[in-house]
């Protein structure tokens, strides 16, 4: 679930993405909670109504976390972390 969303927010990937618990670990450890909870909830199709509500924000600043999200997420070091690699 998490590998689907990912593909469609990161650019470009150099090697196949972890399994989801492993995802799950890894995004833990690099977001906010905010942020984890947002990609959460696009994994589970919220609308962004359901997504303000959960998360106590306002469009704008629900907004300036996805742009945050998605930049952290297209990171190259933060995307290395995701994938397996062939080491």
């Amino acid at each position: 679930m998490f590998q689907e969303e990912l593909k469609k927010i990161i650019k470009k990937l150099s090697y196949p993405l972890k399994d989801d618990d492993a995802l799950k670990i890894a995004l833990k450890r690099k977001l906010t909670k905010k942020e984890f909870k947002l990609l959460e909830f696009r994994v589970y199709n919220a609308t962004a109504q359901e997504m303000q509500d959960k998360l106590g924000v306002d469009k704008d600043r629900l907004e300036e976390i996805e742009k945050r999200l998605i930049q952290k997420l297209n990171f190259e070091k933060i995307k290395h972390g995701l994938m397996v690699t062939k080491d």
